[in-house]
């Protein structure tokens, strides 16, 4: 009698991500039928089409040949946890060639190796059905919590010269409005344990309580630190709760498109930016700066109660090892170059927006028309990133992050600098609106190809994260090169696309490393 002793599954498939075994059937020739279940279920990797083998080792069980009875799928594009509302899933075949190391103890028995056809069941991606939704879901959080964002440099400018005038200075003021992006973009890393008990619903709606309410507080402060408690931390608190959930629920609807899918939600920043600072600043000349943070509180409750509403995953949050908010095992030399570009890129990025109102008014420009060239840079960043998405898609993710980073960057050096007139600044706001905000709608593509979709939840709060220094010190950093240089906006200006052309310089090198060591490839 013939032992098996251990048991290796050889498996080629393009399309493979992980098979988990879960029943191993034995026969032997007298077709006396004995089975064994893996209790510790084991999981074959497969990256491209590559062959990997893989070994059980088992007590010795009597057989002659092998059938392997049941597997599942486990699709390391999506999640482990089948996904929840898909149709029609797709039936895949995968050959797998089963061999066994045996002990023969009279040399007379043969031991065969067979080849078993299985069909698979996958749960792809759906690429659009509700998946469209969730992008809309995504795209109001965007257009209400960075278009707010955006619109701070108009409440800046008041504080400064009118409400607060000779109590504060650029410095200091400008931090209200980075605090609040810095908490925005930095609680991420420890919403997930909350996203994983409430869920994204439940974690939304908190936001869209706390965020308004931030605005509706602010309005009847009476000294300025109490901006910096409600405009500042309460609005990026609430935002916070509402931006990061909302912002990984596109990937795990799209596979193909989803460059297009994460453009077309990050897009509703630029939308927001567009719509809003015109409205603000026409609010605040007409019905005064306090009615205006009310008003806008009250559009902040509409539009994030709508976007709670349509949110909706395809699968449960899995959370890090053992409940752990970030799995440091993810941690390789391509995440960390994507840390070190998330903490550079931000220090530039919201330079021009909130220097541009006070910047168009000292070439002779009136305050309406900063609030519109804000605006057209806000506009033209919301098609980029729709159009940068799709683009992504085509040629390559990080191509694509390189060149709108690095063409930022030479857009504050070389239009921004020479922009003393309203045509120049003009071209400025195209160039840079189009380029500059490249990086948020990739973040999570790229992420996604860096780690996996799998762990996308898990390390998109660490990437965001990076941004809280450069979200926090950027501005006050540039408004203090302006204080020390007498009022010259060339300094600021050399920073902020400075910062933009560093990080360019990591993502290249990022681009270098994907590419396995071929630059020049599309990655």
């Amino acid at each position: 009698m013939t032992n098996i002793n251990s048991l290796s599954i050889k498996c080629t498939w393009p399309q493979l991500s992980a098979i988990s075994i879960l029943h191993v059937s034995m026969a032997t020739t007298a077709e006396r039928r004995s089975s064994l279940d893996i209790s510790d279920l084991r999981t074959l990797h497969m990256e491209g089409s590559q062959q990997t083998l893989i070994g059980y080792e088992l007590s010795p069980i009597p057989t002659m040949s092998l059938a392997l009875q049941v597997a599942q799928l486990e699709n390391m594009e999506n999640d482990s946890t089948l996904p929840v509302g898909t149709e029609n899933p797709l039936k895949k075949s995968v050959t797998l060639d089963l061999e066994a190391a045996t002990d023969l103890p009279n040399g007379n028995d043969k031991l065969e190796k067979m080849t078993s056809k299985i069909s698979i069941v996958s749960q792809a991606a759906p690429d659009g059905g509700y998946g469209w939704f969730v992008v809309l879901a995504a795209f109001l959080v965007n257009f209400y919590v960075w278009g707010v964002s955006y619109g701070w440099g108009i409440y800046q400018g008041l504080y400064l010269n009118d409400v607060y005038k000779g109590q504060t200075s650029t410095l200091k003021i400008a931090f209200i409005g980075t605090s609040a992006n810095a908490v925005l973009t930095s609680l991420g890393l420890f919403l997930t344990p909350i996203i994983n008990r409430i869920g994204y619903r439940g974690t939304m709606a908190i936001g869209t309580i706390l965020a308004p309410l931030g605005l509706v507080l602010a309005s009847f402060s009476t000294e300025l630190w109490h901006l910096y408690i409600t405009q500042g931390i309460l609005f990026g608190i609430g935002g916070a709760f509402v931006f990061s959930p909302s912002i990984a629920l596109p990937s795990q609807w799209f596979d193909k498109h989803r460059g297009l899918a994460t453009g077309m939600s990050v897009c509703g920043s630029g939308v927001g930016g567009l719509a809003l600072t015109p409205l603000v600043q026409f609010l605040i000349e007409n019905v005064g700066y306090r009615a205006t943070l009310r008003y806008m509180a009250i559009i902040g409750v509409v539009i994030l109660g709508i976007a709670t509403f349509l949110a909706k995953p395809r699968w449960a949050l899995k959370v890090g090892n053992d409940g752990k908010m970030f799995d440091k095992s993810l941690l390789s030399k391509q995440l960390w170059i994507m840390l070190f570009f998330g903490f550079t890129v931000t220090f530039g990025y919201l330079v021009p927006y909130f220097l541009m109102p006070s910047y168009a008014i000292s070439i002779g420009l009136s305050p309406a028309t900063g609030a519109v060239v804000v605006g057209v840079m806000s506009g033209f960043n919301a098609a980029a990133r729709i159009g940068l998405g799709y683009t992504a898609d085509r040629f390559g993710r990080v191509n694509t992050m390189f060149v709108c980073t690095l063409l930022a960057g030479l857009a504050c050096l070389l239009l921004w600098t020479f922009a003393n007139n309203l045509g120049v600044l003009m071209a400025f706001a195209v160039v840079y609106g189009g380029s500059g905000g490249g990086f948020i709608s990739l973040f999570p593509v790229v992420t996604a190809d860096v780690v996996g979709v799998k762990n996308l939840s898990n390390v998109l709060g660490a990437v965001y994260a990076s941004n809280v220094f450069g979200n926090l010190l950027g501005t006050p950093l540039a408004g203090a090169i302006y204080d020390a240089a007498g009022g010259s906006y060339i300094p600021a200006m050399i920073f902020s696309g400075g910062m933009s052309v560093i990080a360019a310089i990591s993502m290249a090198y990022l681009k270098y490393l994907r590419g396995g060591g071929n630059f020049w490839k599309m990655v």
